[in-house]
């Protein structure tokens, strides 16, 4: 099935609303769904062409409508577009009362096809889904939006009858959810006589067809992993950039003082041709960017609105650049700014995502922003941003909900959080999970960013929206700032925040894993648990999630597991880590603290209630408690600070209440390096989010840290 067509109507084709209106699309023998041009290629075999605007590739929209019916406009263009398209609704679902069929079974490959379904909506596909997109709706809580490719689409096809599993055999299965961005990744360790590029010149590159500075801002090389990294360049094609490094004009220097041929006037600079990247490199990168296909123009993604549920199996799912997965619950419908949805839901769909492969998200996100929860269970890795890449962005990117939605991550391997985050606003617990890597909460901060979340009172089925800026990243649990502008949403609930690596070791040594009431509100049980080594489990044997761990038992899994949390450290109300080998660095709380390491404990610890520190090795550092320090090990070396102190050290100190309060304050601010604390910024300082003089959490820049100064107990 191809759908083509001018750009009269920038390829779209529109179904007029109907409450009796459905939608099947199904292909057999492997026969695919494409938007495209079709020709021919010199062998006869048929070529499918992505439509094209301007030379730039487009997605095809199919759309069933929920238009206003009586608003039919004989006027061709914007105003057709503007009643049926995307962004046009009824002022009343059309089929609110009247669900029928929207399906797509495919047996082989989707590509380049966006489909608008106003109701619930189920999707298979045997092959690949190569950049598609996709905005639903479930009408009914109960309603399931599924998108499922790969294996499992086969065997829904075969036992709805669609396929025969006796005959069926051959066709090509899939699996793969790939979105096309606008970056290129090779590994040079995988390219046979690849040198190391040295992209130092790009800034040095004058008189060529592209700037020195774009080429600088497209290209990064990663000397440790020994990737690189090319961000398309608009209106430029790859081979013409790779042939230019090859043959760059640069200007020379000498012993770092640039060189003019016209001195003392420096107005034409002495030049020299210099090799960026050697040839191997050069076709390297060009068979990767040539094998991947052409870039779709806008973004987009997979957008759901209303209740229920939105289910996406697959074996890989790389969302690129695009906007990600959201459910936007009541904030999708809108008519005269009136969104309509809330008459009929208060709380989004859920999400889950269940795939046998890996996710990559290399700025993108998945997004509930309306209440629901999210679930994400992986086969292989899960990489949340890009380690070299920071994509510009007003709005919040990585893994995350708003309005009290729970978010779990549970990988088999690596779970690395990069420069992006895994987080919960404004309540909502959350779980990260690697069963048999690493956890790794990021690479730094970025600027603050918007966050968007809605809320439905349930009385008056008002619809209010807020998007704070909100700095961090990392593995978070937030509430939002202090409300304004008439949002009346409840008091949140600060989550829980549960991290594991039974197999694996725990770093938060450039993000955080942060607890952090930004409401300015004291949560006394809300708790911070992270295990290396161990795995929280209940009483007949299974893991638990944030949020479920009263009466459950950490269980060792593998021994010599590590927590490091060095640079940017955690930040809880109540913080638990438990670890088969080492925990380093730096923990705070606003109440209590327990660490447990079957080897050796060195940390700057600082808790307003009690801290309790043991190892089977020894314990070093400086260990803070206004409530009370205790401390065992084979051997005790570090500095305990409190007015009850428990533990032999010959660092022991004995305060009163006064004197211990003090030093707590005085902890949070020193400026030895042992005690930096918790939140990096690349880029800029990050103040106090609500800018206002009280005595809530405040953020202050000094030097390459923030510090945090813990206020006290109403």
């Amino acid at each position: 099935v191809v759908l083509n067509g001018s750009t009269s109507l920038a390829y779209q084709l529109m179904l007029f609303p109907s409450p009796q209106g459905s939608l099947t699309i199904t292909t057999t023998d492997g026969g695919s769904l494409v938007g495209a041009n079709v020709s021919k290629d010199k062998y006869g075999s048929i070529v499918y062409n992505p439509l094209t605007i301007s030379s730039t590739p487009q997605i095809f929209s199919l759309i069933v409508s929920d238009g206003d019916p009586s608003q039919y406009d004989q006027n061709q263009g914007t105003s057709l577009l503007s009643i049926y398209g995307l962004s046009g609704h009824a002022a009343t679902p059309v089929h609110l009362n009247s669900e029928m069929p929207i399906a797509l079974n495919i047996s082989g490959n989707m590509s380049y096809l966006l489909l608008g379904a106003p109701e619930a909506a189920q999707i298979n596909v045997v092959g690949n889904m190569n950049n598609c997109r996709f905005q639903g709706m479930n009408l009914n809580a109960a309603d399931v939006t599924s998108i499922t490719v790969g294996q499992a689409a086969k065997i829904n096809m075969e036992n709805s009858g669609i396929l025969n599993p006796a005959t069926d055999g051959g066709l090509a299965v899939g699996g793969d959810i790939i979105n096309r961005g606008a970056f290129t990744f090779i590994d040079l360790n995988a390219v046979s006589g690849a040198a190391t590029p040295d992209l130092s010149l790009l800034s040095l590159a004058v008189n060529n067809s592209i700037s020195g500075a774009t080429l600088a801002n497209s290209f990064f090389y990663n000397p440790t992993t020994k990737i690189l990294t090319y961000q398309n360049i608009s209106g430029q094609k790859l081979s013409t950039v790779l042939a230019l490094l090859q043959h760059l004009t640069v200007q020379v220097y000498q012993n770092g003082i640039p060189q003019w041929e016209d001195a003392p006037l420096n107005t034409v600079p002495k030049t020299t041709t210099v090799s960026v990247l050697d040839s191997a490199t050069a076709s390297a990168l060009l068979a990767e960017y040539n094998a991947l296909g052409q870039i779709p123009g806008g973004a987009g993604g997979f957008m759901l609105g209303g209740g229920g549920k939105f289910a996406i199996t697959a074996r890989n799912l790389d969302l690129g650049t695009t906007s990600g997965i959201q459910s936007k619950g009541a904030g999708l419908y809108s008519v005269a700014g009136d969104y309509l949805l809330r008459n009929y839901f208060t709380k989004g769909a859920d999400i889950e995502i269940n795939l046998t492969g890996k996710l990559d998200m290399f700025s993108s996100s998945i997004a509930s922003l309306n209440g629901g929860s999210i679930s994400i269970a992986a086969g292989g890795a899960v990489n949340v941003g890009s380690s070299d890449f920071t994509v510009a962005s007003l709005g919040a990117r990585g893994i995350f909900s708003t309005s009290g939605g729970d978010v779990s991550v549970v990988a088999d391997g690596n779970v690395n959080v990069n420069g992006s985050r895994i987080a919960a606003y404004d309540g909502g617990n959350v779980t990260v999970e690697s069963r048999f890597g690493n956890v790794d909460a990021g690479t730094g901060a970025s600027l603050p960013v918007a966050v968007q979340g809605y809320y439905v009172d349930p009385v008056t089925r008002q619809l209010y929206q807020t998007s704070p800026q909100i700095p961090f990243s990392g593995i978070l649990a937030l509430t939002f700032p202090p409300r304004g502008g008439g949002y009346p949403a409840p008091v949140a609930t600060l989550g829980n925040v549960l991290v594991e690596a039974p197999n694996g070791n725990v770093t938060a040594n450039l993000s955080g894993i942060l607890q952090i009431a930004l409401n300015r509100l004291n949560y006394p049980n809300a708790l911070v648990t992270v295990l290396a080594g161990y795995e929280l489990r209940d009483g007949i044997g299974n893991p638990v999630a944030a949020g479920n761990e009263s009466g459950a038992t950490s269980v060792l899994v593998s021994d010599g597991r590590d927590i490091n949390a060095q640079g940017s450290g955690i930040i809880a109300s109540n913080a638990r880590l438990d670890a088969s080998g080492n925990i380093n660095g730096l923990i705070f709380a606003r109440n209590n603290i327990d660490i447990v390491a079957q080897q050796n404990v060195n940390v700057t610890a600082l808790g307003e209630g009690t801290v309790s520190v043991g190892a089977g090795g020894t314990v070093s550092g400086t260990v803070i408690g206004v409530g009370g320090v205790s401390a065992s090990g084979s051997s005790v070396d570090a500095s305990l600070v409190s007015a009850n102190v428990s533990g032999s050290t010959s660092g022991q100190s004995g305060l009163g209440t006064g004197g211990a309060a003090n030093a707590t304050a005085n902890a949070a601010s020193a400026s030895d390096d042992s005690t930096k604390v918790a939140k990096k910024s690349e880029d800029t300082g990050e103040e106090d989010v609500t800018k206002k003089k009280t005595k809530g959490i405040a953020l202050a820049q000094k030097v390459s840290r923030v510090t945090v100064l813990l206020p006290s107990k109403n």
